[in-house]
C-alpha cells in the first residue's frame, strides 16, 4: 500500500500536523472505499484488503489528524502527544482532510510518482463510478456528520457502518457525567482520564493481527472534556433527526461487542432514515432499501467484538465480509473484467 500526506491549513495544534491517505489500487476497479477509522484505530486490516479489491473496490484508508499514521509529521517528529492521539473537540474539523480525499478521488489526472507528493497536488489517476464510505465506531459519527454537511458529500454513493458509536454504553451516572462535562465550564482541553493503562482489548487485537503501536495504541488514551463533547453533540444530531442519509447504508454490529450494545446500535440506526421504519430492510433482498442492518451473532468461542473486521475468530470476520460483499454487489454491481 502507498501513503500520501494531506496538507492541513485549519485547526492545527502543531505546525507539523497532517492527515495521511493510505491506499491500494487495482487497475481494473472503477469503484472505491473510503475508510474512516474510529478512536485509537487505523487501517491494519490487510487480511480483508484483497477481498475488497476482488469485489471491485479500491481501498483508501484515511488517518485523520492526530490519528494512526498521522501521529507522525512529514518531518519525522511526533505531531501529537501520544496520550492525546485521536483527540478532537469538534469532529467537523476532520472535514478538511475528507474533502481533500474526495477531491483527489474525483480527479482522474495522473497519480504522482513522487513519494513526497501530497494529496492536494495529485490526481488519483482513475475515474470512479461509485465511492462508498466505510466507518468504524466513532468514525461513524464523523461520516454521519460529513454525510449531511461535508463539502463533497454528494460524491458519496453509500455508507457502511461497523459498530457505530451511536450511544455511550455506560451506567446512567457515568453517561450523564460524560454527556454533560462540557456544560460544567471546564476547558475542552481538561483531561478527565489521563489513560496510560494497558488496554486488554487492544492488546488482544495486537496479538491476533500483529500491527504496530503507531496504528493502535496498546494503552488507554487520555479522555478530554472536548472529546466527550464532540461525541455527545454528534450523537445528539443523530437522535434529533439531523443525520438522515439519502444514500444506501449498511450497519453491522455484534452481540459480543466489548464497547457497545448491539441492541442500541440497531435501535438508533433507525434514525438514519427520514421515516424511522420507511425503507428499513431485514432481508437484504430489497435493492431499494435505504437501511440494511445486520447483527453478527457470537458465542464465547466465536467472538467478533467491537470491530467485526478484526474479530478473534476468522469465521466471524469471514461472515462480516460476506455480508459486506453481498451488499456492495447488490447495490453497486460486480466488477466485470
Amino acid at each position: 500500500m502507498r501513503s500520501m500526506s494531506i496538507r492541513l491549513n485549519k485547526n492545527k495544534r502543531q505546525e507539523n500536523e497532517r492527515a495521511v491517505l493510505t491506499f491500494k489500487q487495482d487497475g481494473e476497479n472503477r469503484k472505491c472505499i473510503v475508510w474512516i477509522p474510529g478512536r485509537n484505530d487505523s487501517f491494519f486490516h490487510v487480511h480483508v484488503l484483497q477481498r475488497f479489491l476482488d469485489v471491485g473496490f479500491d481501498v483508501y484508508a484515511l488517518d485523520l489528524r492526530r490519528s494512526g499514521r498521522a501521529k507522525v509529521g512529514d518531518d519525522g517528529n511526533a505531531a501529537v502527544d501520544k496520550s492525546l492521539a485521536h483527540d478532537s473537540y469538534d469532529f467537523k474539523e476532520y472535514f478538511e482532510e475528507i474533502d481533500a480525499t474526495m477531491k483527489f478521488l474525483k480527479d482522474p489526472n495522473q497519480l504522482s510518482a513522487d513519494v513526497n507528493s501530497v494529496v492536494q497536488d495529485s490526481g488519483c489517476g482513475k475515474v470512479y463510478d461509485n465511492i462508498v464510505m466505510y466507518a468504524h465506531s466513532t468514525g461513524a459519527l464523523v461520516a454521519g456528520q460529513y454525510a449531511t454537511r461535508g463539502g463533497w458529500r454528494g460524491a458519496v454513493d453509500g455508507y457502511i457502518f461497523n459498530s457505530p458509536f451511536w450511544s455511550w454504553n455506560l451506567s446512567p451516572l457515568q453517561k450523564s457525567a460524560v454527556q454533560n462535562a462540557y456544560k460544567s465550564g471546564l476547558a475542552d482541553s481538561f483531561v478527565i482520564d489521563a489513560g496510560g493503562a494497558p488496554n486488554d482489548y487492544s492488546l488482544g487485537m495486537e496479538k491476533k493481527y500483529n500491527f504496530s503501536e503507531l496504528l493502535k495504541s496498546s494503552k488507554d488514551l487520555a479522555t478530554t472534556v472536548g472529546w466527550c463533547k464532540a461525541v455527545t453533540l454528534a450523537q445528539n444530531e443523530l437522535k434529533d433527526g439531523k443525520m438522515v442519509l439519502d444514500r444506501p447504508c449498511l450497519v453491522l454490529s455484534s452481540t459480543s461487542d466489548e464497547i457497545l450494545d448491539a441492541r442500541d446500535i440497531d435501535r438508533l440506526s433507525d434514525y438514519l432514515v427520514a421515516d424511522m421504519q420507511d425503507g428499513k430492510d431485514k432481508s437484504m433482498e430489497d435493492d431499494d432499501a435505504v437501511l440494511v442492518e445486520r447483527v453478527i451473532e457470537s458465542t464465547v468461542t466465536e467472538k467478533s467484538g467491537h470491530d467485526v473486521l478484526a474479530a478473534e475468530s476468522a469465521v466471524k470476520v469471514d461472515e462480516a465480509m460476506w455480508i459486506i460483499e453481498s451488499w456492495l454487489i447488490g447495490k453497486f454491481g460486480f466488477r466485470m473484467v
